[in-house]
């Protein structure tokens, strides 16, 4: 079962009042793990990842990451149960620390979601986010745990496993929400080196310095204020308050990914997002990935999917086995090591 993107986005409020951010919070006790054994995981041809995807976060230098193999396990589980973005995005979003995807996952909650196995009742364990059929419902707390339903489907999320609060109107939010603003008169402006602007209430983004980047306002424009690359100005395709939202860049050499991110120049140094990445070119743009012999959006030969990637596969299946572009990798899991039982072009099936 999956949720939808902004019911799910709604509930899991984790870093400020809107936007699904970052949540650094310990992970809750997952209980004793079942011993999966060895995951199928053969790799083909060293492939490219065409897609960043936005906001990605935390650039200095990494701390014992999870490896790709533990990367590509979770993010097929969250994907295959818990969020309607696709694996693509959610993988991202766990090598650029970012809030890409539905749920914004810690590195632990990535380990423990590859080693638990159960299907899509690791989410539960390492997450602590529960569906089921029995909606519909109103949106409602008791005590900590938020629920709210999607049509016939009901999902619950404890959220003082997340060191957050659960608001009946918001879902889990650990910071206060901000004041109500009207969007046509607010005077956005960078407080405390975060853009702030109005949605409903005042918001506020990402740390910009924690970014690389630098905090700018733009009078009458969208966003107005927003994280900018401090390396000359350069045009871009789209703009973000949140943090990063950046398209396709060149190659600064082997390591080093050149992006214009809102509107700056920003460089990253692939190697320091995981050790497994470096700056990878095909006919499509440089990414940060580790190599170039697939598409995170399109399988090779999927004619289909080249000529509308919008409605692209984000896998193919042979038997029980998921075949994927990992950051460019061809990979195949079975999903019956991760106790699941079947596979469709969605994920892994229960």
């Amino acid at each position: 079962m999956k949720l939808d993107r902004l019911t799910l986005c709604t509930l899991l409020l984790l870093a400020a009042p809107i936007g699904c951010g970052d949540d650094d919070g310990a992970l809750p006790d997952s209980g004793a793990r079942e011993d999966m054994g060895e995951v199928d995981m053969a790799r083909a041809d060293l492939g490219e990842d065409p897609d960043l995807g936005p906001d990605p976060a935390d650039m200095g230098e990494p701390v014992d990451r999870p490896t790709p193999e533990e990367m590509l396990t979770a993010a097929l589980v969250v994907s295959s149960c818990g969020t309607d973005d696709g694996l693509p995005s959610t993988l991202d979003s766990f090598y650029f620390r970012s809030d890409a995807g539905d749920l914004t996952i810690t590195d632990d909650q990535i380990r423990c979601l590859a080693s638990t196995g159960g299907g899509c009742a690791a989410l539960d364990t390492c997450v602590g986010v529960r569906t089921d059929l029995t909606g519909p419902c109103e949106p409602s707390c008791d005590g900590d745990v938020f629920s709210a339903c999607d049509g016939d489907l009901r999902f619950t999320i404890d959220c003082a496993r997340r060191g957050a609060t659960c608001d009946p109107d918001e879902g889990c939010l650990t910071e206060p929400l901000g004041d109500a603003c009207d969007f046509d008169t607010y005077e956005q402006s960078c407080t405390d080196g975060r853009p702030t602007f109005c949605t409903d209430r005042v918001t506020q983004g990402a740390v910009c310095a924690e970014l690389g980047l630098t905090c700018t306002t733009e009078d009458g424009t969208y966003p107005g204020a927003t994280c900018i690359g401090t390396g000359g100005a350069c045009d871009t395709g789209s703009q973000t308050p949140w943090g990063y939202d950046v398209d396709p860049g060149t190659c600064a050499g082997d390591d080093a990914l050149e992006l214009c991110v809102n509107g700056g120049l920003h460089t990253i140094t692939c190697s320091a997002v995981h050790p497994s990445l470096s700056c990878q070119t095909t006919g499509d743009g440089s990414f940060c990935a580790r190599g170039n012999a697939c598409d995170s959006w399109c399988m090779p030969g999927d004619v289909a999917c080249e000529e509308d990637p919008f409605g692209s596969r984000e896998l193919t299946c042979e038997g029980t086995e998921a075949v994927v572009c990992d950051m460019g990798e061809i990979v195949r899991i079975d999903c019956t090591t991760l106790g699941f039982t079947g596979c469709d072009f969605t994920g892994c099936t229960e």
